[in-house]
Parts: C-alpha cells; structure tokens; sequence
C-alpha cells in the first residue's frame, strides 16, 4: 500500500467526523432557535399580541409539527375570548391536520360552547363519536348542553310527531296544518281537522269530506270505499292513521276496522277501539269492558278489562307488555292475556317504546319494564313513560324530562307536556292556551 493509498481511509474517517460534528451542530443550532422563537411565541400570546403569534407558532409547526403545540396555541383565543377565532381554528386547522387526536375534539367542543353555539358543539361530537374517540374529558364537557333545546312557533292543539314520516298535525287559527320537525308547514293545504299521519294521513277537509291523503296532499282513501248502504254503520265522520293494514273508521257512533287493501269489512261495532300495532289491539262493546283482537279481528281474550291503556298514538303494545285495568289495580300482561307477574299499581301510564313504563306505587310513582322489574328515581307528583331516553316528571306542579338515570334533564318549567319522539322534537304547553314546539339540539343540531 503506497501512501496515497493509506491517506484515503484516514480522510473517509475525518469526514465521517466532521459529518456528524455538523449535523450535531446543525442539530443543537435549529433547537436553539426553536427554543428562542416558541419563547417568543409564547410571550406574544401572553401579551395578546396574536397576530405576531400566530406567525410564529406557524413556523414554529413547520419546524417541528405537533398537535400539543397546536393546541397550545388554540389556548391563546380562549385567553383573548375570541371564540369565534377559537371555533375557526379548529374547524381549518385542529380538524384538517389532526383529524384523528381526541384533543382536537376536545378542543372543538370547549370552542363551541364558550361561543354559545350549541349546535356547532354537536356537531364536534358526533365527529368524535363517527371517530370512536369518546372519552369521560368529551362527556363531560357535553353533560351541560346534553339536552339543550329551543322553544318554537305556537300552536292551539297538536298531535305527537310520527318518526316513520316525520310530521305532526298541528291547529292554528281554527285550521290544522302537517309541520316538520323544522316546524314549518309539510303541506300547503289546511283541514277542519287532522290525525297522526302514518303512511297516510287522515282528516276532514274544509267541505267536511273525510279521507286519507298521501304525502303530497291528494286524496288517497275516501270514505266512499269503506262506507256500506247495507250497513247500520253510518257516514264515516273521522279516520285513525292506518296501521297494520287496517282501515279504523268511527260515524261518531261506533268503530268499524276494514282491510286497507280489499276495503272490506274486518269486524266492528264498537264503542271504542285502538289501532292495532304490534299484533295487538283493543276494543270495547259498551265502552265498559275491553278485550283484546289482532290484526284479522280475532279475540285474544274477553272482555276481561275495565281499560287498557294507550299511549299518545293510540298503541297499547310497543314490546312485549300491556298494562290493563281490573277494578282498583293496574297491572301487566302479555300479548296473549297471561299475567306478568303479581304486582299491581294504584296508577299507570302505556309504554310509549319497549323502554321503561311509569306506574304508581304504594303512593309513589316508579318505573317498569315490560317484565315488571321496577326503577325508582324520585319524587314526582305525577309521570309519564320514557321516550326517547326522557321521561315527562311532574315537580312542584310542573312538567319537566329526567333521564335514564333519573337526573333532571328538562327542567319543570312547563304546565304539559308530550313524550319526546325520536326526531327530537315534541310539544309543550307553556300556558293554558298554546303548545309550543320543542326542538333538542341533539337530534337537530344540523338545522338548529
């Protein structure tokens, strides 16, 4: 080996020194200019001096990305109070680079409630919800707004909102109308009167014609089709919403059910009858005694009951659970008349959803589910059955909503009030003369 040769490894060994004496250097220079520009960043915060900030902290994400840095300057619009500043921040920034941190949820509900926005803070929830990134930080800061909500327009009268359609039948100025859950009109045109509208809607037109009509306002049964000469029923004077194929028709007199299909007679002259949902309806001959049928007329039992509770649409089964009436005593059976266990209740509402029932008690209104089991929450001078998670509580001699685990949610400010239906809406009465519209921003954040 010449000496030429000998001085090469020498060099490659220098060079391989010197390299990382300069990255180190290189290293420990950027670190020490980081270090004096977040000093810097962070003294422009503290002096409100933002828009110098937010220069800074950019390049300073640049250098180094990090969400905690981010974060740390989302912290300076909450110091100014600037949270319009704060929900863009993490609406084009958090959101866009860190769409998969739990702080960037976290953050974008802090935002959102400090500005008064409930329903932008929703919508961060349900973002973190779609991203599995719930946490108790999330809930927590949800619980204050969880049932937040909004008084609407005011009505004379309404019915309860049906989830299948969306709409509700509501009396202004002597006149019903259909409304959204917006709480505007569904359809243009008025009626004497109006029912809850399933696949149909029934009611009484202005000229005093009763029919169904169909979702765009057109006829679509008339009560010629199911009106028989030969019949001692009369002319048909109101519809109930159709429900398991069947046709319920009254002449003010007496109830007949036909086949919505062929239009024929199914059975009939009763004083009262329900719809028949869930297998199971009921029916009265005198309006004294109830019995049980199903969807083709037949009689599950006698009549065995001196009631049989409905709930606000008129169904007495929504799982696998009726609550009667025998003499002083409530008490439950099932869909063939078999008795659910021994309890019996002095008072009782219908289950207005296969969730928990309320029933009263040895003085005290409790809960229920479809086998009896019983909840107690709290004192209430009377109670509704839970719908939608919230059950209607009367305290004080006002109506409010608790929850499943008997907090109050809705607090009693109300002097009725209807089950809540899934779509988040339902009607409150707020003096004796009107309802009003309720919508929770929960299910209606994104219009709200």
């Amino acid at each position: 080996m010449n000496a030429k040769q000998r001085l090469i490894p020498l060099a490659l060994i220098f060079f391989s020194v010197f390299s990382i004496y300069y990255l180190i250097d290189s290293k420990a220079t950027a670190d020490r200019e980081y270090a004096t520009l977040l000093s810097q960043a962070r003294y422009e915060a503290e002096n409100r001096v933002v828009a110098a900030a937010e220069e800074d902290y950019n390049k300073l994400q640049k250098m180094k990305p990090s969400v905690a840095l981010r974060l740390e300057q989302g912290e300076m619009y909450f110091d100014v109070e600037d949270y319009d500043a704060a929900f863009r921040f993490y609406r084009k920034t958090l959101l866009t680079t860190y769409p998969k941190e739990p702080g960037t949820y976290v953050y974008g509900i802090r935002a959102a409630v400090a500005n008064n926005d409930i329903g932008d803070a929703f919508e961060v929830y349900e973002k973190c919800k779609k991203r599995e990134l719930l946490s108790e930080e999330v809930d927590s800061l949800m619980d204050p707004i969880r049932y937040a909500y909004v008084l609407r327009d005011t009505y004379e009268d309404a019915t309860p909102f049906m989830a299948a359609t969306g709409v509700a039948a509501v009396k202004s100025k002597d006149s019903w109308w259909y409304i959204n859950k917006r709480g505007t009109k569904a359809l243009s045109v008025a009626f004497d009167k109006a029912g809850l509208f399933g696949e149909s809607g029934p009611v009484v037109e202005k000229d005093g014609t009763v029919c169904y009509i169909d979702g765009k306002g057109n006829i679509a049964l008339p009560a010629s089709y199911f009106e028989d000469d030969s019949d001692d029923f009369g002319k048909i004077t109101e519809f109930k919403y159709i429900q398991s194929g069947l046709v319920l028709a009254t002449d003010g007199k007496t109830w007949n059910y036909y086949s919505r299909d062929t239009r024929s007679k199914i059975c009939g002259g009763f004083k009262g009858a329900t719809v028949v949902a869930n297998g199971v309806g009921a029916v009265s001959l005198d309006g004294g005694k109830w019995a049980l049928i199903d969807a083709s007329g037949n009689f599950i039992t006698d009549y065995l009951y001196d009631e049989v509770l409905a709930d606000s649409k008129d169904v007495i089964c929504r799982g696998n659970a009726i609550i009667v009436k025998q003499g002083d005593s409530y008490f439950l059976i099932d869909k063939t008349g078999a008795r659910i266990g021994n309890a019996d209740y002095e008072d009782a509402r219908a289950f207005n959803e296969a969730s928990l029932a309320a029933v009263k008690k040895k003085g005290k209104w409790i809960f229920i589910d479809d086998a009896g089991n019983e909840k107690t929450f709290g004192d209430y001078q009377d109670a509704g059955s839970f719908s939608n998670g919230l059950a209607a509580v009367q305290i004080d001699y006002k109506w409010g909503y608790i929850d499943m685990n008997g907090e109050v949610a809705v607090e009693p400010v109300f002097k009725e009030v209807m089950p809540v239906s899934t779509l988040g809406v339902t009607f409150v009465r707020t003096t004796s003369d009107t309802w009003s519209l309720i919508q929770f921003y929960k299910e209606n954040y994104d219009f709200l």
